[in-house]
């Protein structure tokens, strides 16, 4: 049940056993749930190399081995240093532009009077987004192919039923017919895209560019090690999917209460206004209220439902002995729903973004800790631009306002994919 309705159980199971509560207690390696930030800082402050990774399921075979995801201790350390730069600080102002831009191409192809398809719509965005910012703008050929492919695969594994079967069942190729079969050859087939990419560059030479895979090409760490071609494109594989889905899904969900609720939607729209036309995307992410409202978005419902770290030896939190092996699980959701630290969780409220601030352990939906999602500062970014560009271009309304919820995405969960706004009019 956990894994086709995980917000109703996760309610249920805090509401009956309070925190931290445990799963599977009969096993030899239960699951513990904590929300409480202090234990959750005790668990992803400490050492990587206290923990073993977990690679089961179909996002480490999704990401590949040498993904940073899957990376510990000292070489999570080294490797995090060489991909950290291109996400961060003055990198970010040569995305802002073309964030921009992508957003004003797919919303052009809206039609005043129709209904879209919300997260349909969002994930063109950012995966046309994601893909320029590591291939470069101009793109070309293959990396349309891959956009294509790679959207394609990301929708053929993220329904539950798929999820389940290709977690729980054999993960052995059985031929294209198969369920694992059909996505290892979906999975080659990037790979292969990605590989001939780097081949190209590396054979055809020429001036570098700015865009993260010409940056990653020439990174290189303390002892003038560069990255292998393996692990160029786990890495590239790793910034398709987290900078595509989990932000499409957050996209989505911003435009939805924007347009469920008027005074969120006034609010937005006269901030944003105000800025005038000829604003820049830097100047578009230093709005308040907008900047709020982001937070608020993925705090309501965020798209990593748990961080668990699987310590590799006796691990204690908050006086409680763990035993190796047993899963440690900080719920990203239940921190954000603990009434002591967001009144009135259930409701969506900006305004509490703008009157406190959070610590890394009490506010995580991109984790805390060493580990950190590398990609935060570039999709929160990301996020404002596309909301500030299509609420100054278009009139919009939600035609259905009972409230959703959101549905199990694989590892993530986002809004259903029946989600529909009607393009009133251009603005």
């Amino acid at each position: 049940m956990l894994m086709l309705r995980p917000l109703e159980c996760l309610d249920a199971y805090a509401q009956r056993y309070g925190d931290p509560f445990t799963l599977g207690r009969s096993t030899e390696h239960p699951s513990v749930y904590f929300s409480n930030p202090a234990a959750i800082q005790q668990i992803l402050s400490a050492d990587t190399d206290c923990f073993d990774p977990r690679r089961r399921g179909v996002v480490p075979f999704l990401l590949g081995e040498h993904s940073l995801v899957y990376l510990q201790g000292q070489e999570h350390r080294r490797r995090r240093q060489l991909l950290s730069p291109p996400l961060h600080g003055e990198r970010l102002r040569t995305f802002g532009d073309f964030i921009r831009a992508t957003a004003e191409r797919v919303t052009d192809a809206w039609t005043p009077g129709r209904a879209f398809g919300v997260r349909q719509s969002l994930q063109e965005v950012t995966l046309g987004v994601i893909s320029g910012a590591i291939f470069g703008f101009d793109g070309g050929p293959r990396v349309e192919q891959l956009r294509q492919r790679f959207g394609s695969l990301l929708d053929s594994v993220t329904s539950p039923l798929t999820t389940m079967i290709l977690t729980w069942g054999p993960q052995q190729d059985w031929g294209p017919l198969s369920p694992w079969g059909r996505m290892l050859r979906r999975k080659q087939r990037i790979d292969q895209l990605i590989t001939d990419e780097i081949e190209h560059r590396r054979t055809n030479g020429g001036a570098p560019g700015s865009d993260i895979l010409s940056l990653l090409m020439l990174a290189r760490d303390r002892d003038g090690e560069a990255l292998t071609e393996d692990e160029l494109r786990d890495q590239v594989v790793t910034f398709l999917f987290a900078g595509h889905e989990n932000t499409a899904s957050a996209l989505s969900w911003a435009l939805y209460w924007i347009h469920r609720l008027p005074e969120v939607h006034e609010k937005v729209r006269r901030e944003i206004d105000q800025l005038g036309e000829r604003a820049t995307p830097l100047e578009v992410a230093r709005l308040p209220y907008l900047s709020a409202l982001c937070e608020e978005v993925l705090r309501i419902y965020p798209g990593v439902l748990t961080v668990t770290r699987i310590p590799n030896a006796p691990f204690s939190v908050m006086s409680h002995r763990f035993e190796a092996g047993t899963a440690l699980v900080c719920c990203v959701y239940l921190t954000h729903r603990r009434a002591d630290l967001y009144p009135e969780p259930e409701r969506f409220r900006p305004e509490r973004f703008l009157e406190r601030q959070y610590s890394a352990f009490e506010y995580l939906p991109f984790g805390a800790g060493p580990r950190r999602c590398l990609g935060m500062a570039f999709a929160e970014f990301e996020m404002k631009v596309v909301l500030a560009t299509i609420l100054s271009r278009w009139e919009l309304t939600l035609p259905d306002r009972r409230l959703l919820k959101p549905v199990r995405r694989e590892a993530l969960t986002g809004p259903p994919r029946s989600l529909e706004l009607l393009a009133v009019r251009r603005r």
